[in-house]
This record gives C-alpha cells, sequence and structure tokens, in this order.
C-alpha cells in the first residue's frame, strides 16, 4: 500500500496527463491524509480540473492535517483557493482561531465573512471587539451576534452607521434582555423598523413608557 502511495505521489508530476489523472484517483482511493503535501502544487496547476481535485482533497483532509494546512489555502493568491481555505476554518476550532483573526484582513469581503462566522466559537471578548469595529458592515454584524460581545459595545451598535448593523445589535438587545434606553429605540420607530419587537419589549421592561413610544411611530401612508 505505501509502495503504491508513493508511485501515485511521484506520477503526479508526469508529462501525460492520463498518468497523473489516475494517480490522483489512486491517492483518493488509499484516503491518507499523509499525501495531501503531494497536492500542494496542484493548486497552482493550468489545468483546472487538477486544481479543484487538489481542493478536494484540502476539504478531505486538511482539517485532520492541522491549521498549517488550511494556510496553503488562506494565503494562495487564487480567490477562489482562499475562500476554500476560509470555509475549513470553523471545522479547526481553537486551531483556527488566529488564521481566521488573520482572515478578516484579505482583500475579499466574502473570506472576511466566512472568517468571522468562524470566530463566533472563540470565546475571548478581544476577538468580539475585532469583528464590531471592522469595516466590513456583515462582519460588523457578525460581531453583533458574538456571544462576548459586551453590553456596552451593542449599546453602541444601535447608532452604527449601517442599518443592518444597527438591526443586528437590537436583536443581540432583545435576545439579552438587556436594558436600554428609550431614546436609543426612537430613531428605529420614526423609521419603522423592528416597531413590533421594540413594542413588546416595552411592554414587558418598561410599561410606564410605552404610550410615549407609540407616539414616535412611523405613521402608515
Amino acid at each position: 500500500m505505501a509502495n503504491d502511495i508513493g508511485k501515485a505521489m511521484a506520477r503526479l508530476k508526469h508529462r501525460d496527463i492520463r498518468i497523473r489523472r489516475r494517480a490522483v484517483r489512486t491517492l483518493f482511493e488509499h484516503d491518507d491524509p499523509s499525501v495531501l503535501e503531494a497536492f500542494k502544487p496542484l493548486l497552482d496547476d493550468e489545468d483546472a480540473w487538477f486544481v479543484s481535485k487538489a481542493l478536494d482533497a484540502y476539504r478531505t483532509w486538511g482539517v485532520i492535517s492541522g491549521g498549517q494546512a488550511i494556510e496553503v489555502l488562506l494565503t494562495h493568491r487564487n480567490l477562489d483557493v482562499r475562500r476554500a481555505g476560509a470555509n475549513l476554518l470553523a471545522p479547526l476550532g481553537q486551531q483556527g482561531v488566529a488564521l481566521a483573526l488573520t482572515a478578516l484582513t484579505d482583500e475579499d469581503s466574502v473570506v472576511q465573512r466566512k472568517a468571522a462566522r468562524a470566530l463566533l466559537g472563540a470565546s475571548e471578548a478581544s476577538v468580539a471587539e475585532r469583528l464590531v469595529h471592522h469595516e466590513n458592515d456583515a462582519v460588523r454584524i457578525i460581531g453583533m451576534g458574538h456571544p462576548s460581545v459586551s453590553e456596552e459595545t451593542l449599546q453602541k451598535g444601535l447608532k452604527d452607521p449601517s442599518e443592518t448593523v444597527r438591526h443586528a445589535a437590537l436583536s443581540s438587545v432583545f435576545q439579552r434582555e438587556m436594558s436600554v434606553q428609550m431614546e436609543a429605540l426612537v430613531p428605529f420607530l420614526e423609521a419603522g423598523q423592528q416597531s413590533v419587537p421594540i413594542l413588546m419589549w416595552a411592554a414587558e421592561h418598561e410599561p410606564d413608557r410605552l404610550a410615549d413610544l407609540t407616539g414616535h411611530l412611523k405613521p402608515r401612508t
């Protein structure tokens, strides 16, 4: 078996494309994570078939092989390869936290978003702060739902420049049943946004202010 794997790995560099493809199939049949390194050069192959098979290999054995294998994908010049790497950050768990934090600086918003989702599993408050202060609205939205984001940060999130981020912050405020200044809710009501959840929250937590809040409801046209 080991001899077959060794021969197949050597044949990945063969000039005959049929032999190379047969070698790829042989390696997948043996299902041995130790062969992953042999697929690394195929990420740069001119033939899309070999690139796709290399990505399949990383999807199959990358997490088992550890963070260094996923880093190969995340630092690649090809966007599709980096996105494939970002998809594997969450399964890495704690091993992937440092990589995901680095991936937040990728120029591609999709990679950033996937990295942010992976970081939802990190318990550090500093990670949550990185997310909620990111320039990408989509990343900040994810950050507002991070378990370790502080109540103070959520309060500030209610005034974020992005409407969708403000909504995400408000949703977290309600989920945590936080205390919040009624004045912070008025802009949502005046814009006709989240009116029902706000009034339900007020009825439970600030019933004496409910009448005041309803006065700010955006009139129906």
